[in-house]
């Protein structure tokens, strides 16, 4: 049983990025780079470090979240912060200006730049990955994936996880 909700919440997962982020990132371009980081008003700098990264076709789009709500519920529209970042197989590094407070990460990697998490049958086929590692198993809470970003500055490492 719990096998089929890991599944079944594998699916949703999928469902929810592919159309999140399909209605709300950006045109995708062979030249961004990591480089163009998107900052908000605020003292605190979160330095998001990706690793464990297949490979570097495709991009990275991710969502930083500040509201349990619109975390829990996957609306990528609503997110505090979107943003996309080229690959490397090494791992890559993000850095954003973001006002104190908590917040949640979720960034997949979408291999054939299609705005989609691809699944096969109900396992995720690119990775997917949330703050804290929270998530390896099923979709995680607010709570297990939130951070604390003080006045300074906060380092985030994030894995991403492949099934295939």
């Amino acid at each position: 049983m719990r096998m089929f909700l890991m599944a079944l919440g594998f699916v949703a997962l999928a469902g929810l990025a592919g159309i999140g982020f399909m209605y709300s990132m950006p045109n995708s371009s062979p030249e961004h780079t990591a480089d163009a980081a998107p900052a908000l008003e605020g003292d605190g700098q979160l330095k998001l470090i990706i690793t464990n990264i297949r490979n570097d076709k495709g991009i990275i789009y991710g969502a930083i979240f500040d509201d349990k709500d619109i975390f829990e519920s996957a609306d990528y529209e609503q997110a505090a912060l979107q943003f996309e970042v080229k690959p490397e197989a090494i791992g890559v590094e993000q850095s954003f200006n973001l006002p104190e407070g908590d917040y949640a990460v979720f960034v997949f990697h979408d291999e054939n730049k299609n705005m989609d998490l691809d699944s096969k049958g109900m396992i995720p086929t690119e990775g997917y990955a949330y703050s804290q590692n929270a998530g390896r198993n099923d979709l995680p809470s607010f709570e297990d994936a939130k951070f604390k970003l003080a006045d300074s500055s906060s380092v985030e490492k994030i894995k991403m996880i492949y099934y295939q």
